[in-house]
């Protein structure tokens, strides 16, 4: 059993890969099918922004772990910063265990290239999940996180921001984030 790591604009997914990552994927495609999608969290009551690249793990063609990404430049305290959006970020439960896919395609070569362009990937996560993305290394910020909604601006209540930085020592910066628009 091999596993295919592709970095794909998401315009350019197949029928057939956008039909795969719409079962499992929370927020770049549409709820689909209940006995694999993930369970309701906090966050479901927001509206996110779509990635515009994906990375892929499949295996013999078949999608078993996904992350989206965005960029977008947001404002950290008084400081404005480019950043790789990292979301929809979900791996089959029956692929955690291996071994690309177990620390998740946000750790994998695929992705990692494509966050070069920015100082930092930046991801927005459940509360209650920051450990698992610490334990990988990335920073969790507890700063309020702000963004645009239908309805107007919102805090999120029940997320935390995680950061990696993805160019040398780069440090990321004390103070409010402000995702400039709906989060991801």
């Amino acid at each position: 059993m091999g596993l295919n790591v592709q970095r794909l604009a998401v315009t350019s997914l197949s029928g057939h890969e956008r039909e795969e990552t719409r079962g499992f994927t929370r927020h770049t495609f549409e709820r689909m099918d209940e006995r694999v999608r993930p369970p309701a969290v906090p966050g479901d009551r927001y509206t996110w922004a779509p990635s515009v690249w994906c990375v892929l793990v499949k295996t013999e063609q078949r999608v078993v772990s996904h992350a989206g990404i965005l960029y977008r430049v947001v404002q950290v305290g008084e400081r404005r910063l480019a950043v790789g959006g990292i979301g929809s970020v979900m791996t089959l439960p029956d692929w955690r265990w291996a071994r690309v896919c177990a620390s998740g395609p946000e750790e994998s070569p695929g992705l990692r290239g494509s966050l070069a362009v920015a100082p930092f990937a930046l991801a927005i996560c459940p509360r209650d999940q920051a450990a698992f993305y610490r334990h990988l290394g990335w920073e969790v910020s507890d700063a309020p996180i702000t963004c645009e909604q239908p309805g107007g601006r919102v805090t999120l209540a029940h997320e935390v921001a995680v950061v990696l930085p993805c160019q040398g020592d780069a440090l990321w910066p004390s103070g409010a984030i402000d995702l400039c628009g709906v989060p991801w």
